[in-house]
């Protein structure tokens, strides 16, 4: 018997947001890039303007498709989100740390 795999049918984002391990320590926020609006300059500059500082971030390609993935302290999270949102940025997953 042939095993379903398990992305397919999902896009880049998708595949990334189930790919993602919890960490115990901080949260995590993947954003997808799609435009000037939605880059890694603007990204820090909104996170900048609440005051919240990204622990560590890292651009992950995959194809034609750049992402961002975020650790944050996890009293962060939700603000970081709603801004985000509030601001244009339409892909995004939050993950909470593992405590």
């Amino acid at each position: 018997m042939r095993e379903r795999d398990p992305n397919k049918g999902l896009d880049e984002f998708e595949q990334l947001e189930q790919s993602l391990q919890g960490d115990p320590f901080a949260a995590q926020l993947l954003i997808e890039l799609g435009s000037v609006r939605e880059s890694p300059k603007s990204t820090l500059e909104v996170l900048n303007e609440a005051g919240i500082l990204p622990i560590s971030y890292e651009i992950l390609e995959r194809g034609d498709t750049a992402f961002m993935l975020l650790r944050l302290q996890g009293k962060d999270l939700k603000e970081a989100l709603l801004r985000l949102a509030e601001s244009g940025f339409s892909r995004l997953k939050g993950i909470s740390p593992l405590r």
